[in-house]
């Protein structure tokens, strides 16, 4: 809490934050895969698979654009001079969800450490995906990150420094890092591509459930014509987070019906941009609910 209010980007007139609920978010269509990419994609906020997991570095979504690329699960950074060195420092103590569907399958990886190794081999697999991957998921790998030439560990592979250097310096690198590539346990990983291969690319219940990370909450059950639903991990590395006990999401693909779901209090989100409401709506909520 504390670490909100004092925040730069905080609005004192907000109030203070407070625990507990289910946050119920809604757009206009019904996800059609649970890609093993971006966390940080419009979609992945809207429908909540974001929540699950965190990325080497991320936006602050309380500053400005330009100045918002803060660490996640690193502790600093440094770019080298020439841009083409990105050196990481991982906070200690991180540790990957302790339960999920894939524990009850026989899964590694629940509960142990974040180190170096799963920084390496997330973004070596964003660079070259499984064979199981879609061709859109391995082009984007090499349009990307195809410049990634190697990910170092120092400090060998349970350690907490790592770097990333590339052949080149691009302009967009650390905009793409902060974008949301979410970093995986390297064994779990291994294991989800051997036992269900390419499973993140479709809209299955598995796909969703199969989703691990050191995020605030854990998938629980998923039906994407009607909801998607997430409880909070109770042993989140973030100390007093996540202050909502649960999220839920559920496609609408009526506006009208979204909207009225909205004014009723049965969501308490629209969606952003084109997938909230429409002109119209817009005016409606002005004139009849200005609070």
């Amino acid at each position: 809490v504390n670490y909100l209010l004092k925040h730069p980007g905080y609005q004192e007139k907000w109030g203070t934050p407070k625990y507990g609920g289910i946050l119920k978010l809604t757009g206009p269509s019904a996800p059609t895969s649970f890609s093993a990419t971006s966390t940080g994609n419009f979609g992945a906020f809207i429908d909540g698979k974001g929540f699950h997991q965190n990325t080497l570095l991320r936006y602050d979504p309380w500053l400005e654009h330009g100045a918002g690329v803060v660490c996640d699960l690193c502790e600093s950074y440094e770019i080298s001079a020439d841009g083409k060195i990105i050196s990481f420092k991982l906070r200690q103590g991180i540790k990957f969800q302790s339960e999920g569907w894939g524990k009850d399958k026989g899964a590694p990886g629940f509960g142990a450490e974040l180190a170096c190794k799963d920084v390496k081999a997330s973004m070596e697999w964003y660079k070259s995906p499984h064979q199981s991957a879609t061709a859109s998921v391995k082009a984007a790998g090499k349009r990307l990150w195809g410049h990634l030439e190697e990910v170092t560990c120092p400090d060998g592979p349970q350690g907490y420094t790592g770097a990333l250097r590339f052949t080149k310096f691009r302009n967009d690198t650390l905009g793409n890092l902060a974008f949301g590539y979410a970093i995986w346990n390297k064994e779990y990983r291994e294991w989800m591509d051997a036992a269900y291969p390419g499973i993140g690319d479709t809209a299955r219940e598995e796909a969703y459930l199969s989703i691990m990370g050191t995020g605030a909450f854990i998938p629980v059950s998923a039906n994407v014509d009607t909801v998607l639903v997430s409880r909070k991990n109770p042993n989140y590395w973030i100390e007093g987070a996540p202050f909502v006990d649960g999220i839920e999401f559920y496609p609408i693909l009526d506006y009208n019906t979204k909207f009225a779901a909205w004014v009723t209090g049965r969501v308490h989100s629209l969606g952003h941009g084109s997938s909230g409401m429409t002109k119209a709506q817009v005016s409606q909520t002005q004139k009849s609910y200005p609070d």
